[in-house]
């Protein structure tokens, strides 16, 4: 592939991507799930109060660490973190192709493996959707083999140790390549084993400083799955990710290994490493499963770091069977899209409702009230783009309002988000009215707040 073609090639790619996102946003995409919210304003949190364990959960730190860099920069909880995962799936696309012209792809190939990861529910969603740390890991990760692919080991290492700060399976992806460097070039090996492994090793460090136990976070995923109900068995949960990689990523793994059986070239370390981080990660995965401590929402996510290890190898697949593969991509590409009921699970639009209206209406940062006891309230703080001015009326985590909270956010406010439409003792003074229904929630304004 000439550099004339490759860059022509990640031009239409990014086009289609960028289209394929605004086409999302356009059919009411907000959020895979409410834990974007959390994120993004978890990350507001830390812009203000920058931490070493910004989430004091299992989450790991880079991404709100990213996020809180650039809400300085651009102080919107909801439209910087979709901007950062926009860009971070441009910079994924640039460097699998990049990949994909090393390893001597042809444009046919390139282009089937770029449909049918470019379609994908889990390419597309995290990178519309916002604070989900998927897609900045698969970019780190990529450049970090990028980077050995260049020999440049050190650079490599820390590309890689900061992808090891978003996912837990950039971990197992990171060992395998230090493995393959070991063996590979041994008297280098060192350099990346030792900047590959300072993120992990911190984040040991940092569980054992604040909760005396290196490994909360493992604990904590597990007592979480345990607290959701009974384990499956354990046939279950040895088939629940062979059969989610064959269902989400067919074309490009029967393809990689198609590739992999026929050309001898893909034998060279570029693909080896590749192909040799992606079944890592896919063990990594299985392996939680049966300990009880894999990913417990959106298991299918967890495979996006496959996904994109593999496409440059599957990219390469034969010309002999051109037309064979490229209706096989279209058909699978067509199977893996995101469906229109998956655009707003966990998001309920009366949130982004009543979010918006509060955006729209205040337009001094005057502080507003809102009541949280819909599990959909953080998207509220999160559409307002006003979250240091909010009051709720309970704990962060609580089921049970506090009426001496209640009272104070009203009589300080001047926009007030309600669930209840009947007005409260505190808005009975003649100057709130209803500015807009959204469903279950109603919002309220009044000319001044009450000094």
């Amino acid at each position: 592939m000439r550099a004339g073609s490759r860059a022509g090639t990640t031009a239409i790619a990014l086009t289609l991507l960028s289209t394929g996102l605004g086409v999302l946003r356009h059919l009411g995409l907000v959020g895979i799930s409410n834990d974007d919210a959390a994120r993004a304003l978890l990350a507001w949190s830390a812009m203000r109060a920058p931490s070493l364990d910004p989430t004091r959960s299992s989450w790991l730190p880079a991404h709100t660490w990213e996020l809180s860099a650039l809400l300085r920069l651009a102080p919107d909880p909801d439209l910087t973190p979709r901007l950062f995962s926009w860009a971070s799936a441009c910079a994924a696309v640039a460097l699998t192709v990049r990949a994909a012209h090393r390893l001597g792809a042809a444009r046919a190939g390139l282009a089937c493996a770029l449909l049918t990861l470019l379609a994908w529910r889990w390419t597309l969603l995290p990178a519309a959707s916002g604070a989900v740390p998927e897609l900045p890991c698969a970019a780190w990760l990529l450049a970090g083999v990028a980077l050995l692919d260049d020999d440049r080991p050190t650079l490599a290492g820390l590309c890689v140790t900061v992808a090891c700060g978003h996912r837990y399976e950039a971990w197992f992806a990171g060992a395998a390549l230090a493995l393959h460097e070991a063996i590979t070039h041994p008297r280098r090996a060192w350099r990346f084993a030792l900047t590959a492994s300072l993120m992990p090793l911190a984040w040991f460090a940092i569980n054992h400083a604040r909760n005396g136990d290196a490994f909360d976070f493992v604990h904590r995923v597990e007592a979480f799955r345990r607290h959701e109900g009974p384990l499956p068995s354990m046939g279950a949960r040895l088939a629940r990710y062979p059969w989610l990689a064959l269902r989400e990523l067919a074309w490009p793994l029967v393809a990689a290994a198609f590739a992999w059986r026929t050309q001898p070239t893909l034998r060279d370390a570029p693909a080896r490493r590749r192909l040799l981080a992606a079944l890592a990660v896919f063990a990594m995965l299985v392996w939680g499963d049966l300990r009880g401590g894999g990913p417990t929402h959106h298991a299918a996510r967890a495979l996006v770091l496959v996904a994109w290890l593999v496409a440059p190898v599957a990219a390469c697949v034969t010309p002999r069977l051109r037309s064979v593969w490229s209706v096989a991509a279209l058909v699978a590409a067509l199977v893996v899209a995101p469906r229109r009921a998956e655009l707003s699970d966990g998001v309920h639009p009366d949130a982004v409702c009543a979010g918006d209206a509060v955006r729209a209406t205040l337009t001094d940062g005057a502080p507003w009230f809102l009541e949280a006891s819909r599990q959909d309230f953080l998207w509220v703080e999160v559409r307002s783009g006003a979250p240091d001015g909010v009051r709720v009326d309970r704990a962060y985590g609580s089921s049970i309002a506090d009426e001496g909270l209640r009272g104070r956010g009203l009589t300080e406010a001047r926009v007030a988000v309600t669930v209840r439409e009947t007005p409260e003792r505190a808005m009975r003074d003649g100057r709130w009215h209803i500015a807009h229904r959204c469903g279950a929630y109603s919002v309220w304004t009044r000319a001044a707040p009450t000094r």
